[in-house]
């Protein structure tokens, strides 16, 4: 039913007529059950506001990893400019003396 509705090659006005003469045709039961899933698919819920959150929680979770990986990067290479500026005191100082 769906995927006759996206077809480009048809009028809308047509397809909308056809789903208009359809759904009155159906028992109310089927209406209901079809309103249900509209509301589940078009309806926000507190899950896919939960989803955002986790999602929201796993980007700032990361964030902060790349930021400590970084800070530790950093580190690293300052403990090892550190360790070259102290080789180069201590040859300097033996060369002079």
């Amino acid at each position: 039913m769906f995927t006759t509705f996206f077809k480009k090659n048809q009028d809308n006005s047509d397809i909308f007529k056809k789903l208009i003469h359809r759904l009155s045709d159906m028992p109310v039961q089927n209406l209901e059950k079809i309103d249900r899933l509209l509301d589940i698919i078009f309806t926000p819920e507190q899950e896919s506001e939960q989803i955002k959150t986790e999602s929201t929680y796993r980007e700032e979770t990361l964030d902060d990893t790349l930021k400590e990986a970084k800070n530790q990067l950093h580190k690293e290479q300052l403990e090892k400019n550190l360790e070259r500026f102290k080789k180069k005191s201590q040859l300097r100082t033996k060369i002079g003396a």
